[in-house]
């Protein structure tokens, strides 16, 4: 999976785009959980965005990589 949006400190969002947090992303992932087992790889193209790399394994339990 690949995320590409502005970041800085909690907040993912795009310019008119909206916004989301990781504890939307989780609820979500909790909603579908096949789709989120099915998540091996993650990168954010995103700035700052290695600063909670280290929650998202806990939406996405299969991951194998995150590169941010």
């Amino acid at each position: 999976m690949v995320i590409s949006s502005h970041h800085a400190g909690a907040a993912f969002w795009g310019d008119g785009n909206g916004t989301f947090e990781f504890a939307e992303m989780k609820k979500l992932a909790s909603a579908f959980p096949r789709a989120a087992n099915a998540i091996e790889h993650l990168h954010f193209a995103a700035c700052y965005s290695a600063q909670n790399m280290m929650e998202w394994p806990s939406a996405f339990p299969n991951l194998q990589t995150i590169w941010a």
